[in-house]
């Protein structure tokens, strides 16, 4: 009698877990393909775009522009819009 109850006990606790694993990973894994798929993960990414980053400047706390608005530097005579392509030439 004892024994068939921590037998049940045990087998309810083990499947309990097993189920509450399942059920972690099976939201985890509808997040990460709701996040990655059409419309969802296109407001995902302008969200992430318009963070403001910040840093610490000597004892002053400065706030950067936000991701979204930063722009190139008019391309040299001649440069293309690539950044690296605008580096000055080695002398």
């Amino acid at each position: 009698m004892y024994a068939a109850t921590l037998i049940s006990t045990a087998l309810i606790a083990f499947f309990g877990f097993a189920l509450v694993f399942a059920g972690a990973v099976i939201v985890t894994s509808l997040r990460t393909a709701i996040a990655m798929h059409g419309p969802l993960r296109a407001a995902l990414s302008a969200i992430s775009d318009v963070r403001v980053a910040t840093y610490q400047h000597k004892d002053t706390v400065v706030r950067q522009r936000p991701l979204a608005t930063v722009t190139w530097l008019p391309a040299r005579r001649g440069g293309s819009l690539s950044p690296a392509r605008n580096l000055p030439l080695a002398a």
